[in-house]
């Protein structure tokens, strides 16, 4: 019967029990991290989705900046904290930073595959190929101000939560099932609309 607990298994012993508290904490850290990433181009706006790894340093993929050039460095906005209600009302615009303005604001880099573009493969197919393991479609960028030490939100107060960042050293405990759920966050201000 019901009092000798066969109505309680768990399916999937391997995976546990998460926290609630504990993830929707991490969550927390995790979306005060991403920023959106937007500049001009010669076709109009470019936008894409990094996320600090450090108080001053920015991971995006290589795609997303791969069009930063002199002359548009200037104008590489970078919008944190932006904010949605459920009906999609915008509760917070976010707050703006910037690359440093000198040569060193692209630290480090990895160009995607140059077959990237070549259609949608699954998986298995993707295993397959021999890529060449140098073309991992990442950027490593400084950014001025140092906004993961700095308070969210537009207002500076000392009271407020700093914002933090997701230090590398916390990210690289890849599954062994590579059926386990991934999350991929992005910045929910799309396309400059909201």
């Amino acid at each position: 019967g019901p009092d000798d607990g066969s109505l309680e298994r768990m399916l999937e012993p391997k995976r546990g029990f998460t926290d609630v508290g504990e993830m929707l904490l991490r969550l927390g850290q995790i979306v005060n991290s991403v920023c959106q990433i937007s500049y001009p181009v010669q076709k109009g706006i470019e936008y894409g989705t990094g996320f600090l790894i450090g108080n001053s340093t920015l991971l995006t993929n290589w795609h997303v900046v791969e069009h930063v050039t002199d002359e548009n460095l200037k104008d590489v906005r970078l919008r944190f904290d932006y904010r949605t209600g459920p009906d999609g009302s915008t509760l917070s615009q976010g707050v703006e930073y910037r690359l440093v303005d000198r040569d060193d604001w692209l630290l480090d880099k990895s160009p995607y595959d140059p077959d990237t573009d070549k259609g949608i493969r699954s998986l298995e197919e993707e295993r397959k190929l021999n890529r060449n393991p140098e073309n991992l479609d990442y950027a490593v960028l400084r950014v001025a101000g140092e906004p993961g030490s700095r308070p969210i939100g537009s207002r500076e107060s000392s009271s407020l939560v700093l914002r933090g960042c997701l230090p590398l050293s916390e990210a690289v405990d890849i599954p062994e099932d590579l059926n386990s759920a991934a999350w991929c966050f992005e910045h929910p201000y799309e396309n400059g609309m909201s």
